[in-house]
């Protein structure tokens, strides 16, 4: 850099050694130079790295070695770094544009794009009870991946009864094409069910048994060899005195008490049949091949034709797909909300270049420019994360909305800064007057920001820990191209005059600069006066009153309907499922980890008494329903016994013995049971783990489940001999609404002290920090509260908003608490720059408002405008953040332009004066440091200076 060209023009306004700021009034003239005058009379300065320059005479002298350093740390800040960030950004342009293009290439990585939810569990914390049950289901399972059930319902056409032949018929011919014949392909193999059914193969025979064994004795057909009760909910095998539960498939049934329909079955009516398929995932591809499957079943569901039923098909994978398919149909939205930021912010940027009479085409370029920081940084997150194997899911596809809108807030602050200098200097010192001013505030939001969102990547749920750790990601980008890319852009847009212009003193805009000036000035007035700081004050209880109703009301709560998309065909089924099979049958799975000798009779008690606690609980169906292996096991073996006359046979204390459990096993009517057990018969205890099914009733709401499965976890606490646990089908759903209130509170407060640690990082203020930490707080408070009014629940998909708010709010705080804290500004008078002092409140909040009230104003409306598009797709995801958002920037433009300000212009000056870094190099020795601090303070301002028109 020339040295020349990097010593700034400046007049200092005012004399002494008055280090608050508060100058005196005297403008010292600048003294002109002898060009006769002998050039070692002239005093040498030295241009020090971060702007700051010093006396070589000093610099020289080895006795102030230790004063000159604790004086240099002491005028050290991040405006004089910024300072030097942009003058080398100014210097070497083209570097940063290539540094900007290599990290741009990442965004190759988005050929790979591949989204991918998991709406089951991942939004279950990690430490959550229920993850651990999954995984010992899965344990007990022997499964090489989760467990899956696809579940396919079938309905008649006309609304009518399942119960006819016709329908029969299909329904059997369905189950038996689904189960043996329907074929898919994965890793180029052909897959059917059968390759990965094991013991679940036949899990739908009831229903077929039931249909066969129906239409022989509607037939009068005596080649149905076994003889069967068609009672419902629990037929008979007569021969055998042997249980078909019937409860498990045909839902809202109504029985006839006609004698002589009663002779074939007592059903008179049947809405529907489910058909349950689980897979024994014990080979590697298992998981792979089902999840291919079941998409097979859904597309094959989809297109076939009937005239007499509907096959409805839901499970894991296909409501992640459906999930993934829906968001995909976002990208004509973004574009939208593009095109209108686009919009929006070329207009506003071209009001503002007219104003400050800089518009040329090199304006349009710089308009264009702020919106494609943004884009770059979308493109390079997302390609990144896709480069290193990081999940994509939906949630992380509402990212570009946010970054369309929070990315170009520094690109506003960057170009009002740029619009505001003089148009004659050499463009290193423009360009680091710009990022001097400039830099500190969007370090500070960005920061905030970004640890926002990195503190949200550390919550134990996979799915929120996706969002935030890429959204993160994608701020952190949005501020390097704001550098490396946006700076030199403005650089080669800035126009190259060697006179100094004077603007806005002629026709309209002399007017018009006017009028702003006095507007500002009156605003400025009115907010500072205490009257209207009691009368804001008053305003604010209401608001924190309903706020803080607001949040304490909102209830946890995890609606599925509500996050599936509305035009997807799985809402049918899932509202089946709720409204219909889950009222009249909810299973509970009872795993008993620990081998239990049933040949002592107080173990066999016990288990038995366990069987009873949970039969006798509210809602449960009663005994007959349960699927007890060891009560079968028991009947079976008594029956047995009658016949059996080995008398080696074992003698035990219960009477029970594991000798005939081969044989039990082996049974045609009661195989089904050996999913139940896991044996191992070289043991002396062959059955090393089983499990119980109990089935439940009439558990609608969520609230009934959360009560139930805490009931069902205390009672197994209560037999810790048998280490049980259990396992409910939405049993992750349950531990996700239990944690939401404690992982919010958690988040927030570590969120919110993280804030406060940043804005005293970069404000340095103690009083300017708390109000800006209580601003955030009173922000994000507002914004959870008045959700809840506005008909929005405490789930993941609102908590992940909900840290999104904080994040926000920042943007709208520390802008204004960085700039009114500041003592001095820079003015150009005549094409000089002078320095002059920011005596009180109204001078500060004048300063103020000119230098962050407009881009404030464009970064709310440009974010808004942004993601206003999605309210188009009316699907609950979406809408939450518009709602959010749209509440955030509300709240945050009113806290940042008028109750913030009211409340700094009433903290006297003295205490925002204060500055903690500073004072901490000043606990030295006045006598050692007290000559060099005064003879650095006659050359530079010790504090941040902001330029001002």
């Amino acid at each position: 850099m020339r040295e020349e060209a990097s010593v700034p023009l400046v007049e200092k306004a005012g004399v002494g050694d008055d280090r608050t700021g508060n100058a005196s009034t005297s403008e010292v003239p600048q003294k002109e130079q002898n060009h006769k005058q002998p050039r070692q009379s002239q005093p040498h300065i030295a241009h020090h790295k971060f702007g700051l320059r010093l006396s070589t005479e000093k610099m020289r002298a080895p006795s102030h070695k230790t004063s000159l350093l604790l004086a240099f740390c002491r005028q050290l800040s991040l405006s004089s770094i910024f300072r030097l960030i942009g003058e080398a950004i100014g210097t070497y342009p083209l570097a940063f544009l290539i540094s900007a293009l290599i990290l741009c290439s990442t965004s190759v990585g988005m050929v790979q794009l591949h989204l991918r939810d998991n709406v089951r569990d991942g939004f279950t914390p990690y430490t959550s009870s229920a993850k651990f049950e999954a995984e010992t289901y899965k344990q007990f399972l022997n499964a090489k991946g989760d467990p899956m059930t696809t579940s396919v319902l079938m309905v008649a056409k006309d609304g009518g009864s399942m119960h006819r032949v016709d329908h029969l018929l299909e329904v059997r011919e369905t189950i038996n094409y689904i189960t043996n014949n329907l074929t898919t392909f994965y890793e180029d193999r052909p897959v059917t069910y059968r390759d990965f059914c094991g013991a679940y193969c036949d899990a739908n025979l009831p229903v077929l048994t039931f249909i066969e064994s129906y239409l022989s004795k509607l037939n009068n057909d005596t080649s149905f060899q076994v003889e069967i009760a068609l009672t419902y909910p629990i037929a008979k095998v007569v021969t055998f005195d042997i249980p078909i539960h019937l409860e498990r498939n045909f839902f809202g049934v109504n029985v006839t008490t006609d004698e002589k329909a009663m002779k074939i079955t007592n059903i008179e009516s049947i809405k529907l049949i489910l058909a349950t398929f689980l897979g024994e995932l014990k080979k590697d591809g298992d998981d792979g091949r089902m999840r291919a499957w079941e998409m097979q079943v859904y597309s094959w569901a989809r297109q076939r034709k009937s005239r007499l039923i509907d096959v409805l098909v839901i499970g894991v994978e296909i409501v992640d797909v459906e999930i993934n398919r829906e968001a995909q149909r976002m990208s004509p939205y973004f574009a939208y909300g593009f095109i209108s930021m686009f919009l929006f912010v070329c207009s506003t940027v071209y009001f503002s270049a007219l104003y400050f009479d800089r518009l040329s085409w090199y304006t349009v370029i710089v308009a264009l420019c702020s919106t494609v920081v943004p884009v770059m940084a979308i493109t390079s997150t997302l390609g990144a994360l896709s480069i290193f194997g990081s999940p994509i899911n939906q949630l992380l596809l509402i990212m570009p909305f946010l970054i369309m809108g929070i990315g170009v807030n520094d690109s506003f602050l960057t170009v009002h800064a740029w619009l505001r200098q003089s148009n004659h200097e050499d463009l290193a010192i423009t360009m680091g007057r710009v990022f001097e001013e400039v830099g500190p505030s969007i370090t500070t939001t960005t920061l905030t920001n970004v640890i926002t969102f990195l503190i949200g990547a550390l919550t134990p749920t996979s799915e929120i820990s996706i969002f935030c750790f890429g959204t993160a990601i994608a701020l952190g980008m949005a501020y390097i191209y704001t550098l490396i890319l946006f700076g030199p852009i403005l650089y080669y847009a800035s126009p190259k005059e060697t006179k100094p212009i004077i603007r806005a003193q002629t026709g309209w805009r002399l007017k018009l600069h006017n009028y702003l000036e006095l507007a500002i000035d009156w605003y400025a007035k009115i907010v500072s006066h205490r009257l209207t700081a009691l009368l804001l004050f008053a305003g604010s209880l209401v608001y924190w009153f309903f706020a803080i109703k607001g949040t304490i009301q909102i209830e946890s709560k995890l609606d599925t309907g509500k996050i599936l998309p509305i035009e997807t065909p799985i809402r049918r089924p899932n509202r089946l499922m709720e409204e219909i099979v889950w009222p009249e049958y909810y299973p509970l799975t009872v795993i008993v980890n620990n081998p239990i000798d049933i040949r002592s009779k107080g173990n066999l008690e016990r288990i038995f008494a366990m069987h009873d606690q949970f039969e006798k609980m509210p809602h449960n169906r009663g005994k007959e329903f349960t699927l007890s292996w060891l009560r079968e096991y028991q009947v079976y073996y008594e029956h047995d016994s009658v016949f059996d006359f080995d008398m080696s046979d074992e003698e035990t204390e219960s009477k029970l013995s594991y000798s005939k459990l081969k044989d039990f096993l082996n049974d045609t009517v009661r195989r089904q049971f050996q999913s139940f057990l896991r044996v191992d018969f070289s043991k002396p205890i062959p059955v090393q783990k089983f499990s119980l099914v109990f089935a439940f009733e009439n558990i609608i709401s969520w609230d009934a489940r959360i009560t139930l499965v805490q009931q069902w976890r205390k009672i197994l606490e209560s037999y810790p001999e048998m280490n049980a646990t259990i396992y409910d089908v939405n049993g992750l759903f349950v531990d996700q609404i239990i944690s939401l209130k404690p992982l919010t509170m958690q988040s927030v407060i570590w969120t919110l002290i993280c804030m406060v640690v940043v804005c005293a990082l970069f404000i340095q203020n103690p009083v300017s920090v708390a109000l800006a930490s209580f601003a955030i707080a009173s922000i994000s408070l507002g914004t959870v509260g008045y959700l809840s009014f506005w008909h929005l629940d405490l789930d993941p998909v609102s908590l992940g908003a909900i840290l999104m708010s904080i994040g926000m709010s920042v943007d709208f705080t520390a802008h204004t608490t960085y700039h009114y804290q500041l003592q001095s500004h820079m003015v150009e008078k005549n094409g000089k720059f002078v320095l002059e002092p920011l005596r009180d409140p109204i001078d500060k909040l004048k300063h103020t408002l000119v230098s962050v009230a407009w881009p404030m104003t464009q970064a709310g409306l440009s974010t808004v405008i942004c993601i206003l598009p999605l309210i188009l797709l009316q699907n609950y995801i979406p809408l939450v953040f518009v709602k959010t958002i749209s509440l955030v920037v509300i709240w945050g433009l009113w806290h940042g332009l008028v109750l913030l300000p009211a409340c700094l212009a009433q903290v006297p000056s003295w205490l925002l004066d204060i500055n903690c870094y500073r004072n901490l190099f000043r606990n030295g020795s006045r006598d050692e440091i007290g000559e060099s601090e005064r003879e650095m303070d006659t050359i530079v301002d010790s504090v941040a200076v902001t330029p001002l028109v």
